[in-house]
């Protein structure tokens, strides 16, 4: 808890609010998660030395939107101990004799077969996604992108476009990576299915500051729709997802691809979902 406490005071040590001079969403989520805390847990000792934290949690605390929530909250002043609870002894029941189960039916012995994907129930394709993955993991960009085109089957796939909704809310770089990360992590049933190049752009002023930063990428699906593994991930409701032409679109697809090529704005790191 010192840690993440030492880390936000850090980040409001020149700004009102943990995204700059407005209330945003991230601060929202952190002052929930912090609530009770500030409850039950955080004595003053313990707080001293987060001023900018408690500054910070005082100022959401006193917002009208926020107090209409949440109501009084009296900060603590005593840490809450644990106190396990007592153990009651139960009266001693007499084991019942096992019956003897029936042998199972033959066809009762039978797994049910497992619930096919619909994915692999769609005609078979000339493109093999998992030879691109190779190729392109295994190559120069100026072999991999070509063998991409030449190979790509549209009736079998499809390539969306999506872009983070929330770019003016992003924090330091490796806030903006992780977030990346953590959404690659929770789509691990969609490895056979799909690919991803995704990049964060930006110009980093230094000191953790960076101007102008964004978050968007390709997917490559199995399927000419984006896939229930997808849409079953809650992270893929903070972007917009737009379906490309392979061929309209190829300038775009390639820059993404070989991570260059963009004009309006600076790459800073891209991340690939394989």
């Amino acid at each position: 808890m010192k840690k993440v406490l030492g880390f936000l005071n850090e980040q409001l040590l020149n700004k009102s609010f943990l995204t700059g001079a407005r209330i945003q969403l991230a601060d929202v989520i952190v002052f929930c998660s912090l609530l009770n805390f500030y409850k039950m847990v955080l004595d003053p000792a313990f707080r001293q030395p987060f001023g900018n934290v408690n500054r910070w949690f005082i100022t959401m605390l006193n917002q009208p939107n926020v107090k209409a929530v949440v109501g009084e909250v009296a900060l603590c002043e005593k840490m809450m101990a644990y106190v396990p609870p007592k153990k009651e002894e139960k009266p001693k029941a007499e084991k019942p004799k096992a019956e003897e189960k029936p042998k199972a039916s033959e066809e009762e012995e039978v797994e049910k077969p497992k619930k096919k994907n619909p994915l692999d129930e769609l005609p078979a394709s000339t493109f093999s996604l998992d030879e691109f993955k190779r190729t392109y993991s295994n190559n120069e960009v100026s072999m991999s992108i070509p063998w991409f085109h030449q190979n790509f089957d549209s009736n079998g796939f499809s390539v969306y476009y999506c872009e983070y909704k929330y770019n003016d809310e992003l924090g330091p770089l490796f806030m903006t990576c992780n977030l990346i990360g953590g959404f690659f992590q929770r789509l691990d049933s969609l490895h056979k299915y799909g690919f991803a190049s995704m990049i964060v752009f930006g110009k980093d002023l230094g000191g953790g500051k960076i101007e102008n930063q964004s978050v968007s990428g390709i997917w490559v699906f199995r399927g000419n729709e984006i896939p229930f593994e997808m849409k079953d991930c809650d992270d893929s409701l903070v972007y917009d997802w737009k379906k490309l032409d392979v061929v309209a679109d190829k300038q775009l697809i390639d820059n993404y691809l070989a991570w260059e090529g963009f004009t309006d704005k600076n790459f800073l790191q891209g991340k690939l979902y394989k």
